[in-house]
């Protein structure tokens, strides 16, 4: 439904990201709406746009965005958020993986690790039809596994507060970098450029409100804040990940 042109065998974690993700984070705020506190909950979001079809007395509607994740925040879906004293919950599954990895892929390795595989083929060739999928929804079902939380930079990072508006410093053409960037840029599918954000949400690349450089301390609390934690590894075909770990 984000993606209607979604290929599970060519596009990637960045494809998905640019094209899903991003587009359906972004939300109407009004103009003095101080974004860095804002989160979107049950109604925050209907009445930002409520604000945004009035004119709101705020001042004038602006597109700020928020972190996929928080989308879920609102209706049913808070319960998930919060165990039965109220307290936030944290991660049990820290996943590291390659956005240039197919998204597929991606999501079979999560997958695997809820059913404790070490491998995910098969898994990701169940993905590829309704069928599979619902086999092995039943199976997640059954085992009592479909409850696991797993952090996904994609989806629990910000897009809106760094990447969102465009690709970064384009690297010297003679350098690796290079051929990634341009990779990025462009839809692996479709070889068309992929849109970017026109969102005012505020962009840190460093300090302390950067999300992107946060990863030792966000693995810090985890081990404090959850016992038996895990890093599950997403390994793609290509081995591009050892390439660049960080998340």
């Amino acid at each position: 439904q984000l993606m209607s042109h979604f290929d599970h065998n060519k596009h990637t974690t960045n494809d998905v990201v640019r094209a899903a993700i991003i587009p359906s984070s972004v939300r109407f705020a009004s103009a003095n709406t101080d974004s860095a506190n804002t989160v979107t909950g049950q109604g925050k979001e209907e009445e930002d746009k409520d604000n945004a079809a009035s004119g709101s007395s705020f001042g004038m509607p602006i597109l700020l965005g928020n972190a996929y994740v928080d989308r879920l925040r609102s209706g049913k879906t808070q319960r998930d958020f919060r165990n039965g004293a109220g307290d936030a919950v944290y991660p049990q599954r820290m996943v590291t993986h390659d956005w240039r990895n197919l998204f597929l892929h991606l999501v079979a390795a999560v997958l695997a690790d809820a059913l404790k595989k070490d491998e995910y083929a098969l898994v990701a060739e169940k993905l590829e039809s309704k069928a599979g999928v619902q086999e092995l929804r039943k199976l997640l079902q059954r085992k009592d596994r479909q409850h696991i939380r797993y952090w996904i930079c994609a989806f629990c990072v910000n897009q809106h507060a760094a990447i969102c508006g465009g690709f970064g410093i384009e690297p010297d053409p003679a350098s690796l970098e290079y051929h990634r960037y341009k990779a990025n840029c462009v839809d692996t599918a479709t070889g068309e450029f992929h849109q970017t954000c026109a969102c005012q949400e505020p962009k840190y690349w460093h300090g302390d409100r950067c999300e992107m450089n946060k990863f030792d301390e966000l693995m810090q609390l985890l081990h404090m804040q959850v016992p038996r934690l895990r890093q599950v590894v997403a390994i793609d075909r290509r081995f591009d990940l050892f390439s660049r770990v960080w998340c």
